[in-house]
């Protein structure tokens, strides 16, 4: 056990990651089945509600944006107000987008030329997915045993951001 927190540890060192990094995650938010619960009710902030059965392996952990819930406050200000505790690794997601945009959805024909004509997207594209990739935080999941007081200072960041939202709109 991780003494400050209860929190799981494993002998192998991937499974020492893999627990920890759970535990991280659980201990931001109690829909992840944990006590914890750092970010359960901060408003304009949603974690992920999983299965019991779940068994996440975490790199980051997803949050939902609500701007609507923050006096309609963009995220990118929000983001700025976050960086400004200090707290900078709380990002968007860069790296991961709607899979229609990528290219081999949009033109499939130039790596699979059977699929070339006929496949056409929705005109209107995939709007609960370009929304969903539009509100979606990342807080990065730590796994070292002294790394607790980071998890806690990332989510006291995000909440004390969101408390005050009116402030900076």
């Amino acid at each position: 056990m991780f003494p400050e927190a209860g929190l799981p540890w494993t002998t192998s060192r991937c499974g020492y990651r893999l627990s920890g990094r759970a535990a991280y995650s659980a201990r931001s938010c109690s829909s992840v089945r944990s006590p914890w619960g750092l970010l359960e009710g901060v408003p304009g902030i949603h974690v992920t509600d999983l299965p019991a059965a779940a068994r996440p392996s975490w790199y980051a952990l997803p949050l939902r944006y609500e701007p609507a819930e923050l006096g309609g406050l963009p995220i990118g200000r929000f983001l700025d107000a976050v960086h400004a505790e200090d707290a900078t690794e709380v990002d968007v997601p860069g790296f991961t987008c709607p899979l229609y945009a990528h290219p081999l959805f949009r033109i499939p024909g130039a790596l699979l030329p059977g699929y070339a004509d006929g496949h056409h997207l929705p005109a209107d594209g995939f709007p609960a997915a370009e929304y969903m990739h539009a509100t979606t935080l990342k807080l990065s999941v730590w796994h070292r045993q002294g790394d607790v007081h980071l998890a806690d200072a990332y989510t006291t960041a995000i909440a004390k951001v969101a408390t005050h939202a009116k402030g900076l709109t």
